[in-house]
């Protein structure tokens, strides 16, 4: 689960033979697959509504030695794929509000959601030789705002009230 990279004035992969620690120094790292989570950010849609995301990216070392290069650990590549990840769900911004949520599945997008913020990864991705490929990418959760969520809710119990009130009325009527 491991692969090495040995450093001895200059970057070196693959199976060599070793010398002491002072005059190489051998460095690890993990060929599984990591996920990264990014946190709730509000996204503005095509039609200008606003809906709060999140994304996730499946990702692994590629090629040690681009990534020995360019990180020195993983809590760096996550960085650099965080920043990355962000400006990946400005895709969002291509898409409608009734693409992203809808109560008919056939006018949700998701699937074009999802292809869009892929492809964009991997085209920021082959922009840096960084070591580092991403397997999956997708939008986790979307959410409504806050303020919009409490509206929509105030809105609806106005709504249940009246149909209440004028059931009431209606038995009064009758009675």
């Amino acid at each position: 689960t491991q692969q090495s990279v040995i450093n001895k004035n200059g970057d070196q992969a693959g199976l060599h033979l070793k010398w002491p620690w002072p005059i190489q120094t051998v460095y690890r790292m993990d060929r599984r697959y990591f996920v990264l989570e990014d946190r709730l950010e509000q996204q503005e849609t095509k039609d200008r509504q606003v809906v709060v995301a999140k994304a996730f990216a499946v990702w692994h070392i590629d090629d040690p030695l681009q990534f020995h290069r360019m990180f020195r650990s993983n809590a760096e590549a996550e960085d650099f794929l965080k920043e990355r990840l962000r400006a990946t769900k400005a895709e969002i911004s291509r898409f409608s509000f009734d693409d992203l949520t809808n109560a008919d599945p056939q006018k949700l997008r998701l699937d074009e959601v999802q292809h869009a913020l892929f492809a964009r990864m991997r085209s920021d991705l082959e922009g840096h030789a960084c070591g580092i490929e991403v397997v999956d990418m997708d939008v986790s959760r979307i959410l409504l705002p806050e303020r919009i969520t409490r509206s929509v809710f105030s809105r609806m119990k106005q709504t249940r009230q009246r149909f209440a009130q004028n059931a009431r009325s209606e038995g009064k009527a009758i009675a």
